[in-house]
């Protein structure tokens, strides 16, 4: 299951053994598209990998400049 989360999430998230995380922002066309194939693998992996979606401007804006994320997609 791909999972949304937030900055305040994000310490927990990082204990997980496996981390998957895509980070987005719901304007952009192909992350919208990268979205529906993450959901997918998220099913396909669930038992070795934990998903998580992260908007970077609707609550992921700290961890994606944490991250050095500068663009999306």
């Amino acid at each position: 299951m791909l999972e949304d989360f937030k900055d305040e999430n994000w310490d927990k998230i990082k204990e997980e053994p496996v981390v998957i995380s895509q980070m987005s922002a719901s304007w952009c066309s192909p992350c919208v598209s990268l979205r529906v194939i993450m959901q997918k693998l998220s099913e396909e992996y669930k038992d070795k990998a934990k998903f998580f979606y992260g908007d970077v401007e609707e609550g992921a804006i700290n961890i994606s400049s944490q991250l050095g994320i500068r663009g999306v997609p």
